[in-house]
């Protein structure tokens, strides 16, 4: 039988040339000429019936029909209209049985099954969108469009329940959707080991801002390892010379939805995000695990009820965590630690907390109990358009040595720019470069009047930037607009001084805290900063359907893009 299956993609170009005369109204008569090119990609299949007549089956993906040509006379037999969804810029494939009486025919939605004896669209097969590929198997028993088709085919069949994937590496090629109120989880070995892989194959047909894996209201996701597979991701734009941090890969997306966990994960070389948030509410992200990420590990906007906790997080590029016009959140006990290089490259992330505020209600915000070292960026950035309905805690965290990169001046423990109602206290800045807290406009609308409230603090051994060897102190203040109010802080061995732009108060402390109490109540133990017993304050489920954000116009990629500045841009060889 004759089994061959060809894929043939044809380019076609046509230069269409439209002659536009303005009218005589016009003082003076212009013409414009526009060419347009129109590419179509057409994907042959050859096959056989039982009475060996031979046939070619052909996707039109401009016109999303399948043509079916006898090969005995080179003439169309039929003509396949039921395949809608095809698109201009999606690569559809076709697989044929073995006996040659179902074709199978990716497209935006799912894979079509097509009967050949009638020529006709008989079924769809929902596998994600924009499957990667599909093959059949010999015996024809199953159709493979990449590990999500099946994976999704089971949370179907667990909805409202709990699906586990066996041990395994699964290679995704296309989106899978988690069902409301339904846990995916992986396998786990007596050691605590996760078993389960998602694998994002070589050259996953990436869509902006679609991730990997959609979350609906309800969902679960534990256990579970992704690996990104960002060397190979060919089909990622280039922006700037980078492809990360273009919105493409992200592994796991939330939009609207309510009442959200994912943990116990670990989170490996992607392009994009660990997890993105739009306008949701009560997620919990925790006892995660990250590295070599391609944007921000966890980043909500303009969400409602945010928790995150215990996650061991090294970033690669921008954020560890990050929130923008997000209300009622908590962030705590999260370790972040920079790791200098990744396969012989160096990697400036950003700041390793970010916290921004745009237009909508920020409100209740607690940062606790974290521990930050060696981020390249600041610590953690306080960035905003000050409106007053600000409110920030941010309490008993320890940064060390934050803000090595050279390439941009802004660095430090905080940069805080334009952001009111911060309550900065009990916190411990050792070793920061250019200052502990330096309040720096990185753009100049968010030089603003501003409030912050600094006390208990402790700020030791600042040392100069490394972008141009100036500064050192504990409080570096310029932008006139801002007032900060000092109290009971500590300020010992800082290299250019305690303060610049600001006063002190004379409940300040001038003593060695690694030696001396100090009203931060930390201690140092001979090899770090210790205190025991630190947890956020309550926080109460967040009720309601309507999203206080609702009113605001959409948010977009340039929104997202002007918190960005100068982040994650400078990469060199070691």
């Amino acid at each position: 039988m004759f089994n061959l299956i060809m894929y043939i993609k044809v380019f076609l170009t046509l230069i269409i040339i439209t002659y536009f005369n303005e009218g005589n109204d016009m003082t003076r008569k212009q013409e414009f000429y526009k060419i347009t090119l129109v590419s179509a990609t057409i994907i042959l299949m050859l096959r056989s019936t039982a009475g060996a007549a031979s046939f070619a089956d052909i996707t039109t993906s401009d016109e999303g029909t399948v043509s079916v040509i006898d090969t005995t006379t080179n003439t169309i037999n039929a003509t396949v209209n039921a395949v809608v969804g095809l698109g201009v810029d999606v690569s559809n494939v076709i697989a044929v049985s073995s006996d040659g009486t179902k074709l199978y025919v990716t497209d935006p939605d799912g894979v079509y099954l097509i009967d050949t004896p009638i020529n006709n669209a008989t079924a769809t097969v929902s596998v994600g969108v924009y499957p990667y590929g599909v093959a059949a198997t010999p015996d024809g028993a199953m159709i493979n469009a990449g590990d999500e088709a099946w994976i999704y085919e089971e949370l179907k069949k667990n909805i409202g329940g709990k699906y586990t994937l066996p041990p395994g590496t699964y290679i995704i090629k296309g989106q899978i959707t988690i069902p409301e109120n339904t846990m995916l989880q992986g396998t786990v070995s007596e050691s605590g080991k996760l078993l389960s892989t998602i694998y994002i194959a070589d050259n996953y047909p990436s869509i902006e801002q679609e991730p990997i894996i959609k979350g609906l209201s309800g969902c679960k996701i534990l256990y579970v390892n992704f690996n990104g597979n960002s060397e190979h991701q060919g089909n990622v734009p280039t922006k700037n010379g980078k492809q990360w941090g273009q919105g493409y890969e992200n592994f796991i997306g939330f939009n609207s939805e309510n009442d959200l966990e994912v943990a116990y994960c670990n989170f490996y070389n992607n392009l994009g995000d660990g997890l993105r948030a739009v306008n949701s509410k009560n997620i919990r992200f925790h006892h995660n695990t990250a590295s070599k990420g391609g944007h921000d590990l966890f980043f909500a906007i303009r969400s409602e009820g945010v928790r995150v906790y215990d996650n061991y997080i090294e970033p690669r590029i921008n954020s560890a965590i990050r929130l923008m016009d997000v209300n009622h959140a908590r962030i705590y006990s999260n370790t972040i630690r920079y790791v200098p290089k990744y396969n012989g490259s160096r990697y400036d992330a950003g700041p390793s907390i970010q916290i921004q505020h745009d237009i909508g209600v920020m409100s209740d915000i607690e940062v606790c109990d974290n521990f930050v070292y060696d981020s390249r960026g600041p610590g953690l950035w306080l960035v905003g358009k000050t409106s007053g309905n600000e409110e920030l805690w941010l309490h008993h965290n320890v940064f060390y040595r934050s803000g090595s990169n050279s390439g941009i001046y802004w660095v430090g423990g905080i940069i805080a720019s334009g952001y009111t109602n911060a309550k900065i206290e009990n916190n411990v800045f050792d070793g920061s470069y250019l200052g502990a807290i330096v309040y720096y406009a990185v753009n100049s609308e968010w030089a603003t009047s501003a409030y912050n409230e600094l006390n208990a603090n402790v700020f030791t051994d600042s040392i100069a930037g490394t972008y141009n060897n100036t500064g050192g102190y504990g409080i570096l203040n310029q932008i006139r607009e801002q007032k900060i109010a000092s109290s009971k802080n500590c300020f010992y061995h800082n290299q250019a001084g305690d303060s610049k732009g600001c006063y002190t108060s004379s409940s300040d402390l001038l003593i060695n805290p690694r030696t001396a109490a100090t009203p931060s109540g930390w201690i140092w133990n001979g090899t770090e900063w210790t205190y025991p017993g630190i947890k956020p304050s309550e926080m109460e489920k967040i009720q309601g359907v309507r999203s206080i954000y609702a009113t605001l116009d959409n948010i977009t990629k340039e929104d997202i893009e002007k918190f960005e500045y100068r982040i994650s841009s400078n990469i060199s060889k070691l």
